[in-house]
């Protein structure tokens, strides 16, 4: 006669149990919003970052940034991107990635010298100030240190960022006072240099400092 009552008792009991341990349990904060000091961007860049999968040893993440410097003597425009694989747990983890970044960076108050013929038709040296547009792409593995706290708040990071050279393209000259272009300083580069170092393979690192969310 008790028994079914009882049985009831037992369920709620049970159900009552279980949704509390499911309250208790909450997932990671995933998004990251942080300053990165020179890095991938070779200059300062603002990146985010979202935490993709995740497992009792091992997260991995995608990050996306920009670097921006609106500056007639050096305009800069970058967009760094990387995966990567988290290794540790609770707050400190090793930082693997693999990194990929497009730039274009235009070069201001650069004296260009040429011969022209003048109203005499002598020939003589002018130099004309103007700029001259380089586009980059480089390859950016990385190896660092993160700390990332679970329930989101401060972050930071300190990581290797060496850059490694994939495809370049230098425009012509243009000429400030007309705009007008100066053909044959054009053309591309192929795995030669890492952005403007005239290496291969360059060293770098970076230091940043954000907010987890």
């Amino acid at each position: 006669m008790f028994k079914h009552p009882f049985s009831i008792f037992l369920s709620f009991l049970v159900s009552n149990i279980a949704a509390q341990d499911t309250l208790v349990v909450s997932p990671p904060a995933r998004n990251t919003i942080y300053v990165e000091l020179l890095g991938q961007g070779l200059y300062n860049a603002f990146t985010f970052d979202r935490l993709h999968l995740e497992n009792a040893r091992s997260m991995t993440s995608y990050s996306a940034g920009i670097t921006l410097i609106p500056s007639k003597d050096l305009f800069v425009l970058a967009v760094p991107i990387s995966y990567n694989l988290l290794l540790g747990k609770r707050n400190h983890f090793l930082e693997l990635g693999l990194g990929f970044t497009v730039m274009n960076l235009v070069e201001g108050n650069v004296a260009w010298g040429t011969n022209e013929v003048n109203s005499t038709g002598d020939t003589i040296y002018v130099e004309k100030l103007g700029s001259i547009a380089h586009y980059y792409s480089y390859f950016t593995p990385r190896i660092g240190y993160r700390f990332q706290q679970e329930d989101g708040g401060f972050f930071a990071r300190v990581t290797l960022t060496p850059a490694i050279a994939f495809i370049n393209f230098d425009d012509n000259f243009v000429e400030y006072e007309t705009n007008k272009v100066y053909y044959g300083w054009s053309g591309y580069s192929y795995f030669k240099e890492a952005a403007f170092f005239p290496f291969r393979v360059f060293p770098w690192a970076g230091v940043s400092f954000g907010y987890t969310f």
